[in-house]
């Protein structure tokens, strides 16, 4: 539906887009993110400093017929790899069934 704005339920051509979607957390909204990644490093004097940084903006793709929603992850190359939040899973090569 992103490249096609077509949905691919109803075959209706008015999609709406949304650059951002929100989160409400109790009185506010927030972005949402996809990944909350915990990242450290050692400062002065030998002390560690820890922080949880946000990563994966989320935009979608509505269907205004349907509704039917594809959500999207901007800049998924910037998510890091930590072990435990965000992990690479790597599938079969790309490629037919014959090698």
């Amino acid at each position: 539906m992103k490249t096609s704005l077509v949905c691919p339920k109803c075959q209706n051509n008015e999609i709406i887009y949304l650059a951002e979607v929100n989160d409400e957390m109790e009185d506010r909204s927030a972005r949402w993110r996809l990944a909350r990644i915990k990242e450290q490093e050692r400062g002065f004097l030998g002390q560690t400093k820890t922080w949880v940084n946000m990563y994966g903006l989320v935009e979608a793709y509505v269907c205004r017929e349907c509704g039917y929603t594809e959500f999207y992850t901007k800049q998924p190359e910037t998510i890091p790899f930590d072990g435990v939040t965000a992990r690479l899973l790597t599938g079969p090569p790309k490629g037919g069934p014959f090698r």
